[in-house]
């Protein structure tokens, strides 16, 4: 073998030598590019170790960062700070242990870095950063100078291999960072000055309970901003490194973030914590598709500024976090419940039903003088629902109507519509017509002058045509009389009758009180006036069933106070007090208000006729 041939094998050799640990070290390197799982705004508080559930493998990996002693802070800090004081201890991995042995724990654990902290942490630019600088640095360098050193120097001399490495290693390197560096920084630094001016604090002032906590964040216009916190009564309210305060005892502290230029403050009051809580609502039905906004107080003097809210039932009914706005989603019930970080908890009973699909009003056509007023009511089908019943008017100048009450109000003569609407659109009509009344007690008393002298006979055939009532001849008929009386007073004036045909005093009597009419001589400082209804009874107050008469007003005799001392009548079936229970004319009476006659009978309520025509359908 030649001196020449000799040499070069030798120096192959170490070529090869020297090449099998740049192999194996690029081997080492080749699993790396699986990089740890990044921090996120969906990372779970308590997942330390970033696989998407909170168990005992984080519990571990706490406990060996503790025996380490290992420093956390940022986003590690708000994953591993299961207690929400802005410290990593012992008692964090304790809080996970509670919360996997499900035992009462910090509800906060479980839920995403994103809905805890929503002012602080940032969802955008921490997960797109670092993707780019750890994807594309390993993947060109490593895989260029393994492959292509040892192929070149096993079949070319050693000179042509050193003159290789180089020219591959510069041609990939130079080429891909300058490309994107250069063209994104100088685009925003040019706006932004370099010393701030101006401060901005998440929040200038805040209400704490005691061992509450809240991140406080800064904002300058700046590039580059080193943030300092101080508190001015640690005692009361201590700020760390990074903002975070914690409510330590009552107390006003304040809160100052600069940075050795410019300041901005936050006044903090720190108030007991709070031991009770109550929800605006603790039982609700909903239709779906329907929302409601949950709220909470708590007792006085107290403070709670977190307030989370839970359902325990997600597909039925879902609820925001920190706003408590219930969606109803499926037929179906949930709990929602209201806690507070100290564990005191509230709850509202959610039942959803099928969203209603058709309404009708209590009443579909009513007239009103200006400035009278009618209540609409609205009724679903059963087993649905529909929280929501919004009332409008198609001309608020004539009639203006209560959106959520529904309480309209004549403005001025005229005729429009006003309906109610729920969810989804479905509405109801009602038409209104707004119109002066005629003097509506002179013609009333002028009606009623001229039945008496007359026989049941006709009042009895009249109530019969039309209603089902079948009131016989020989029945008591004073409700008749008056009913019929006012159902034709209603025909002469154009108006419908407010009441339905009744043959009993209190059927008559207690749709009035709905309608406002009814006054009661004991609760109501109101004088009768010629034309009203008035009601007697043995009792002061009556009730259902505790009436026994009912008649019309013809005139009222007062004393020189003006006090009502007698009131003349005119009756049907008036004379059951001398002759029996059923006489048969309408006859004329005299009553004193309040005292009773023979039978223990006094006059006690009387209907204002004009309020029954005012607000009436």
């Amino acid at each position: 073998m030649s001196m020449k041939r000799w040499i070069a094998l030798v120096l192959a050799a170490l070529l090869v030598v020297s090449i099998i640990p740049a192999a194996a070290a690029s081997g080492d390197e080749q699993p790396q590019p699986e990089e740890a799982p990044a921090i996120t705004a969906a990372t779970l508080i308590g997942d330390v170790t970033l696989d998407g559930k909170v168990d005992v493998m984080d519990v571990t990996a706490m406990q060996k960062n503790l025996a380490r002693d290992k420093s956390l802070s940022g986003y590690e800090l708000l994953v591993s700070d299961t207690q929400g004081d802005g410290r990593f201890t012992i008692s964090d991995a304790t809080e996970i242990q509670r919360y996997i042995a499900e035992m009462p724990y910090n509800p906060v654990i479980g839920m995403p870095l994103g809905e805890v902290h929503p002012d602080t942490f940032p969802t955008e630019a921490p997960t797109e950063q670092p993707t780019e600088a750890l994807t594309e640095a390993p993947t060109e360098m490593p895989t260029e100078q393994p492959t292509q050193a040892p192929t070149e120097a096993l079949t070319e001399q050693p000179t042509e291999q050193q003159t290789q490495v180089p020219t591959e290693q510069p041609t990939e390197v130079p080429t891909e960072q300058p490309t994107e560096a250069p063209t994104e920084q100088p685009t925003e630094a040019p706006t932004l000055p370099v010393v701030p001016t101006v401060i901005t604090l998440n929040a200038e002032e805040l209400t704490l309970g005691v061992n509450e906590h809240f991140q406080l964040t800064a904002e300058s216009d700046a590039a580059v901003t080193i943030f300092r916190y101080h508190s001015n009564r640690p005692e009361v309210a201590e700020v760390s490194d990074s903002g975070l305060i914690k409510a330590l005892q009552t107390g006003d502290a304040i809160i100052t973030c600069t940075d050795g230029t410019v300041s901005a403050t936050c006044m903090v009051k720190v108030c007991p914590e709070a031991t009770s809580l109550t929800l605006n609502k603790t039982a609700l039905t909903l239709g779906v598709g329907e929302s409601y906004d949950l709220n909470s107080t708590i007792n006085a003097g107290a403070a709670a500024h977190h307030r989370f809210y839970f359902s325990d039932n997600k597909e039925v009914a879902p609820v925001t976090l920190s706003g408590g706005v219930v969606t109803a989603q499926a037929a179906g019930t949930a709990n929602i419940s209201c806690v507070l970080l100290n564990g005191v908890k509230a709850v509202c009973a959610v039942t959803v039903l099928p969203m209603a699909d058709s309404l009708t009003l209590n009443q579909t056509a009513v007239s009103l003088t200006p400035g009278g007023s009618f209540d609409f009511n609205s009724s679903i089908p059963k087993n649905t629902a529909a929280f929501h019943r919004a009332y409008y008017s198609e001309d608020p100048e004539i009639v203006s109507i209560t959106k959520s009450g529904g309480i309209a109000t004549g403005q001025k003569e005229g005729k429009t519509r006003i309906y109610c609407e729920i969810n989804g659109g479905t509405r109801a009509y009602a038409t209104v017509t707004v119109a002066e009344m005629p003097e509506i007690r002179t013609v009333m008393v002028e009606h009623l002058r001229a039945q008496v002298g007359n026989h049941n006979t006709p009042y009895v055939q009249y109530i019969n045509a039309r209603s089902n009532l079948n009131v016989t001849m020989s029945f008591p008929w004073c409700a008749v009389f008056a009913w019929s009386a006012l159902d034709q007073f209603a025909t002469k004036i154009g108006r419908p009758n407010p009441l339905q045909a009744a043959k009993h005093v209190s059927d008559i009597a207690e749709p009035a009180r709905k309608l406002g009419a009814l006054h009661n001589i004991y609760d109501y400082d109101y004088t009768p006036k010629p034309g009203d209804l008035f009601c007697t009874s043995a009792l002061k107050r009556p009730i259902d069933g505790g009436r026994d008469h009912i008649g019309y007003v013809e005139s009222v005799d007062t004393d020189a106070s003006g006090k009502v001392i007698r009131v003349h009548t005119i009756e049907g079936n008036y004379a059951w007090e001398v002759n029996g229970a059923f006489d048969t004319y309408v006859w004329r009476g005299t009553w004193v208000p309040g005292v009773p006659n023979e039978y223990q009978s006094a006059m006690v309520e009387f209907i204002d006729i004009e309020k029954l025509f005012t607000v009436q359908a």
